[in-house]
């Protein structure tokens, strides 16, 4: 567990000055935890996670908060995340839209990221790195809903990067401690059938163990910090106090262990 006892105390919420918005029109986005579009004063658009959309559960915005944020600490690429105050002052998590997004044109009917994988348009170099993070650290958070269709791929100076996006279906959603490992869901089933179609076994296991290291190296104090940026009532108390007690604990570096070993041995593939 990382020696945090000399850190500097956990500063003050930023969450204080969300982003204001201009508009909120509802938008079908096929997504059953997403179900509008906001403005921002930032002349950015949000797709917006609350607690009350479709699928959605009180714990939504926190676990979407949580886990871009503790993403971007330990190098997983995510859309841009903001608090997001809605008109009737509703504090709400919020996904900046992204453009220039890999997808399909006439000139390249076979448009989606994976097939152009496979058709040698984009490089399988440019996208295991970062996917053998996603997949490392999607199986820490247990997030149960990683298809094709929860990344995103954009075209970069040079070569493509591909994105995370999408955890209102991981982390304490499934409640704390988080359920045992190896997943048996749609995180395997998508990479196994990727790595069908691409002919080649893509996960790398030195990006597995650079993953795990990174969130290892997460205090405790960073990850309540990331906790205190966001609005106080998307987490309950006794919820926060279940994860800053296990953060660092045997069982969560127990978890992190059992990803190496698993993907060395297959038996998390």
């Amino acid at each position: 567990m990382p020696d945090d006892s000399n850190a500097a105390p956990v500063q003050q919420p930023l969450f204080l000055i969300p982003t204001e918005v201009r508009w909120c029109q509802p938008r079908n986005l096929g997504s059953a935890d997403a179900g509008q579009i906001c403005q921002g004063m930032d002349g950015c658009a949000y797709v917006i996670k609350d607690a009350t959309t479709g699928a959605s559960t009180p714990l939504t915005p926190h676990c979407e908060w949580f886990c871009t944020r503790l993403g971007e600490l330990v190098g997983i690429a995510s859309p841009t995340c903001k608090v997001i105050r809605l008109p009737d002052g509703t504090m709400v998590f919020g996904s900046r839209w992204e453009g220039g997004v890999v997808a399909a044109t006439p000139a390249t009917p076979a448009g989606n990221w994976w097939d152009r994988v496979a058709a040698g348009t984009i490089k399988l170099d440019d996208l295991a790195g970062p996917l053998s993070r996603i997949y490392a650290f999607d199986h820490f958070i247990y997030n149960e809903d990683r298809h094709t269709r929860n990344f995103i791929v954009r075209d970069q100076l040079d070569g493509h990067v591909i994105m995370a996006m999408d955890y209102s279906r991981a982390w304490i959603r499934h409640g704390m401690p988080l359920p045992a490992l190896p997943m048996k869901n749609s995180i395997v089933s998508t990479q196994q059938q990727l790595a069908v179609q691409w002919g080649r076994r893509y996960i790398d296991q030195t990006e597995v163990k650079s993953l795990v290291d990174a969130v290892k190296n997460v205090t405790a104090r960073q990850a309540e910090q990331i906790i205190n940026d966001h609005p106080k009532e998307w987490l309950p108390d006794d919820m926060r106090n279940a994860i800053l007690s296990w953060w660092g604990s045997p069982l969560m570096m127990s978890r992190l262990d059992g990803i190496i070993n698993g993907v060395a041995d297959g038996t998390y593939l």
